[in-house]
């Protein structure tokens, strides 16, 4: 089975169709190797490719498990700025650029949004 059938979908669409453009892969960061295979394959066609690797955030699907008081202690002594985002702006402004005109030479990348919190040993190493 495919790893992103619908990333792989858009793109062979987009390709076919001439169709120049963004795709932005919302996934976790181990989809990075599919994004780079994705960003040769297809930059000849002036497709960009990226992938955005999202935390926890708040949002009405989140709710309920960031009432729990341990979440809040995790996040405040393991991640580096203390506090989980909003979809809006944390997500939109970031996709908003990578579709955008600004991003013209951006591709192949992957943006990790988490507050910091996938640096590993942060609060252990820190002598902050």
């Amino acid at each position: 089975m495919d790893e992103e059938p619908v990333t792989k979908y858009v793109c062979a669409f987009m390709r076919d169709a001439h169709i120049k453009g963004s795709v932005i892969n919302i996934t976790l960061v181990g989809g990075l190797n599919f994004i780079l295979n994705m960003t040769i394959a297809l930059g000849k066609y002036n497709i960009k490719v990226n992938l955005v690797a999202p935390d926890i955030f708040k949002s009405a699907i989140t709710s309920s498990l960031l009432e729990k008081d341990w979440l809040d202690k995790v996040v405040k002594k393991t991640y580096p700025l203390q506090t989980l985002g909003t979809t809006d702006p944390a997500l939109t402004s970031l996709i908003v650029y990578l579709i955008g005109d600004d991003s013209n030479y951006v591709t192949g990348n992957a943006f990790v949004v988490d507050s910091g919190g996938a640096l590993a040993g942060v609060p252990i190493y820190s002598s902050l």
